[in-house]
């Protein structure tokens, strides 16, 4: 004897023998609960910011290690890739804050300079968005500022 099934029952044990799965099956499993989730990453510019004040920046004791963290930040993956909001930042603090110190590690360090050249020459080519023509005249500043050799 079988049992006796609804309507919706007898649709999805249908279901279930024309496709050879269960319904069940095929829903989506459930997003994790918010408990459960790990929060992204602070972005790049929020983890700059404390390499980028003006203590630091001033700071001649500490200007190579502040300019070999600026560097690792910027460089991974690629200079290449970091945003203009970002580089513009970057080089505006440098530029506004940084001491004589600060600037001769900076023009020191290779890995700095080529950061320096991606972001010069990506913003000649854009050179038409104002964003990117700030970023040059900031970088070309912070390049063209006095330091001691």
């Amino acid at each position: 004897m079988h049992p006796v099934l609804s309507p919706s029952q007898q649709q999805q044990q249908q279901q279930q023998l024309s496709l050879g799965i269960s319904p069940s099956a095929l829903q989506l499993p459930s997003p994790p609960t918010p408990s459960s989730t790990v929060p992204p990453p602070p972005d790049l510019l929020t983890r700059l910011k404390p390499h980028l004040t003006t203590k630091v920046l001033e700071n001649a004791s500490g200007a190579k290690t502040a300019v070999r963290n600026i560097v690792d930040l910027i460089s991974e993956p690629s200079p290449a890739d970091i945003e203009l909001p970002v580089r513009k930042e970057v080089m505006s603090r440098i530029r506004d804050a940084a001491g004589s110190e600060f600037l001769d590690a900076w023009v020191n360090s290779d890995r700095a300079m080529t950061a320096i050249r991606v972001w010069l020459k990506s913003g000649v080519k854009d050179a038409a968005s104002d964003e990117s023509n700030e970023v040059l005249i900031a970088t070309l500043m912070v390049r063209a500022r006095p330091h001691t050799m």
